[in-house]
């Protein structure tokens, strides 16, 4: 170690503390500046998500006012990593020096017009008194890292996911808006079975299609350039007015290529349920003597979504038989489950 009675010593060590002390200030604005740049920017982008703008605009934006915000702190904060301000925050944390540094550093900034001895006086002074001065005391980061490390995880929320920027297709409301734009816009019209008496429906951009098995599936893509439909990997043929039809079967997915573009709707189809037939009449089981005897029968059958069908029948009896064995040779040919009374 430099010793303090060698006044070229004496001046470097505290111009070394001086440097430390002055790097570690543009290292707490540094941080400063990251900090408000990180937590401007993720402000920025959740306004701009509330207001529905596109991840593009949220990203530029964002970048654009923290960078503001930053550069402002920085420039504001440079007279404050002068050597002169490296020498007052030493001495705010450390009292006893009795701004002892502070001196030293005005006259080795400025010798001139100090008498020598006077100058070296001081300087070996202050060399001993800062002997043991620790510059991450002097100035600690802790609160402005904390900051930083805040900062980060806000605009790590709030920016566009992956999935906001694999939206290839995300066309306005209005369609011919879209088809001007170049954007493709997606209809699909769903006609249901007709023995489900259920109302048809039409989709716009949807995120994901549900239809009953045997539905009529309508697709048409409102675009300038021709555009190409699958259906589970099977091109759908359009027709003369363009739009592509296909009775559903099974899930899987459409894909459709417009506009240059590629989009992939998940598609599930919900097959229908099974018949359904309750024996109503009669309630109970019968025993009868003459084998000849009809007995009368009341059935009701629900075919999936169909609405319930009764219908009255005679079963023969040709032994003393209890009649739910003839009942149930008489619907056989149901297909679901059979249920008695």
């Amino acid at each position: 170690m430099p010793t303090p009675r060698d006044l070229a010593s004496a001046a470097g060590q505290v111009l070394a503390l001086l440097e430390r002390v002055r790097r570690r200030v543009w290292v707490r604005h540094a941080l400063l500046a990251a900090a408000a740049f990180l937590l401007t920017a993720a402000m920025v982008s959740i306004l701009f998500r509330l207001a529905g703008a596109s991840a593009a605009v949220r990203l530029g934006g964002a970048a654009c006012a923290g960078a503001i915000v930053a550069g402002s702190l920085l420039w504001r904060g440079r007279r404050q990593r002068s050597g002169a301000a490296a020498a007052v925050v030493v001495e705010r944390s450390y009292p006893s020096l009795r701004n002892l540094l502070v001196t030293a550093q005005e006259l080795l900034a400025a010798p001139d017009g100090v008498p020598v001895y006077m100058r070296e006086r001081v300087v070996r002074e202050t060399a001993r008194a800062i002997a043991g001065v620790d510059s991450s005391r002097a100035l600690p980061l802790r609160r402005e890292t904390i900051a930083a490390a805040i900062g980060a995880l806000l605009l790590f929320v709030s920016l566009p996911s992956a999935t906001d920027g694999l939206r290839v297709l995300q066309p306005p409301a209005i369609g011919h808006e879209s088809a001007r734009a170049g954007v493709a816009d997606l209809l699909v019209a769903i006609e249901p079975p007709a023995y489900t008496h259920l109302p048809s429906k039409t989709l716009r951009n949807p995120q994901a299609v549900t239809a009953l098995a045997g539905s009529t599936a309508t697709i048409r893509v409102l675009s300038r350039s021709p555009a190409i439909v699958r259906i589970n990997g099977v091109t759908a043929e359009p027709k003369s007015d363009g739009s592509s039809q296909v009775v559903l079967g099974e899930s899987g997915a459409v894909a459709v290529d417009a506009a240059g573009q590629h989009r992939v709707i998940p598609l599930t189809v919900t097959p229908d349920a099974k018949p359904d037939v309750r024996i109503t009449a009669p309630g109970k089981d019968l025993r009868v003597v003459d084998t000849h005897a009809r007995i009368p029968i009341h059935v009701t059958a629900t075919s999936g979504r169909r609405s319930p069908r009764r219908a009255t029948t005679t079963a023969s009896v040709s032994s003393a038989s209890t009649i739910s064995t003839a009942i149930a040779a008489r619907t056989t040919r149901a297909t679901g489950r059979i249920v008695g009374p």
